[in-house]
């Protein structure tokens, strides 16, 4: 997972110096902006905080004054936490084998909200206002350290964040990073490819499976969704797609190494 991370480090980081000012007098952020990463991030930028997740901790920092950025909260949340993604004033962060909701009204210190536990697999997770959307993955498929047996999209209903449930198991092959964009849900299959799937209807926890866009002799493993465009990570490089038909991706570029 961490060589996936170093891949996508570039991008991220320049998402976070997006958001700082081309002025360079100026000190801070500017309020309200929210950093965009992947499902597989290890942090993520809030309005004026950076979240951070390491093995077992959740640590904040109030970056409103860049140059002088504070860590101002380090909270144990358990083992093998892998992940973390924004939705509103929560958190959700994933380990190898759970799901943590975390609130952030008090930015500054992070408040303990709920845990949904699973088998030991990896665990991304992305999430909007009625599921959280987790992909677990055992190593059978590839050569990551994650464990288990399980190949598998969970969809968990939160309409009370306090008490996530599990609601639906579909089989995947070897799943990795996921997106959401509107209703519709990506979610990168390994070597199946990029997996399209309608959300739409609410009342129905299962999503639409709908097609696959495979790339020949690779290997998906995160994506980010944003402003009509998807941008995907792959073992080899990235692809862009247009998404302003969501159900429809149409690559634009490709950068490879």
């Amino acid at each position: 997972m961490k060589r996936y991370f170093y891949l996508l480090l570039p991008v991220l980081m320049a998402v976070l110096m997006l958001g700082c000012s081309k002025d360079q007098q100026q000190d801070s952020f500017d309020t309200g902006r929210t950093g965009t990463g992947g499902s597989l991030a290890r942090f993520i930028i809030v309005n004026n905080y950076l979240y951070v997740v390491d093995d077992q901790n959740l640590i904040a920092y109030d970056i409103t004054s860049f140059r002088n950025p504070k860590e101002v909260s380090n909270i144990p949340i358990g083992f093998n936490i892998e992940t973390i993604y924004n939705m509103g004033d929560k958190l959700f962060i994933g380990s190898q084998n759970a799901m943590y909701i975390y609130s952030i009204k008090n930015p500054s210190r992070p408040a303990y909200e709920a845990s949904a536990t699973h088998l030991r697999a990896c665990d991304p997770v992305v999430a909007n206002e009625a599921y959280a959307y987790v992909t677990v993955r055992s190593s059978w498929a590839n050569s990551s350290a994650c464990g288990g047996n399980i190949n598998a999209l969970l969809v968990y209903d939160i309409a009370d964040m306090q008490y996530p449930r599990l609601v639906n198991t579909l089989e995947m092959y070897n799943p990795h990073g996921l997106a959401l964009y509107g209703n519709t849900l990506y979610v990168c299959d390994g070597t199946q490819g990029l997996k399209i799937f309608d959300i739409s209807d609410t009342y129905n926890s299962e999503p639409q499976y709908l097609k696959a866009v495979e790339t020949s002799d690779n290997t998906y493993f995160d994506c980010i969704a944003k402003d009509g465009y998807l941008y995907t990570m792959m073992e080899n490089g990235f692809v862009i797609y247009d998404i302003s038909n969501p159900h429809e991706p149409r690559e634009l570029g490709k950068i490879l190494h």
